[in-house]
């Protein structure tokens, strides 16, 4: 992965989730009751991870390809029904989605982090879509990951005994 790619994807990895676990605290504080609480939870760990993965980036770390690849798949996705909903972005996205019923196509971008879900929602009609801003960045990192050449650093240690 050249030095640029490293620390744009670094940065936005890094900085999103900064970003995000701020919104997130901000709203776990507000919020009033406990099920919106433990809700919110997961999305703050998502967002530490985000943070983790980041400076493995940053720090040009073996594990680091991998680990934010895993990390932005998570960010594709996005959907909403009267049942359930998830949308979770860190550093940017630009959303396209399509509700059936209306069959209405929507564009949406923002740089910056956002997460919404929904639980039991009567009012939320079905809406499916993709963050190509995340596509964009995964193709990337498993490009890099697939062309970068093999880790052949491991070397075994000798057994006790043998010289």
């Amino acid at each position: 992965m050249t030095t640029w790619e490293r620390r744009i994807i670094g940065i936005l990895t890094l900085g999103g989730s900064f970003l995000g676990i701020v919104i997130g605290l901000t709203l776990l504080i507000s919020q009033n009751g406990a099920l919106a609480k433990i809700v919110c939870v997961p999305f703050l760990l998502l967002y530490a991870w985000g943070m983790w993965c980041g400076l493995l980036l940053l720090e040009s770390q073996q594990r680091a390809l991998s680990q934010s690849a895993w990390f932005w798949g998570i960010q594709i996705p996005y959907f909403t029904s009267p049942v359930a909903g998830y949308m979770f972005a860190s550093g940017s996205f630009a959303n396209v989605t399509y509700e059936p019923s209306s069959s209405t196509i929507n564009f949406f971008y923002l740089f910056g982090s956002k997460f919404e879900y929904s639980l039991l929602q009567a009012d939320k009609s079905l809406v499916i879509g993709i963050n190509l801003f995340a596509v964009a960045v995964l193709a990337l990192l498993v490009y890099r990951l697939v062309s970068s050449p093999p880790n052949n650093s491991f070397k075994p240690m000798p057994l006790r005994g043998t010289a």
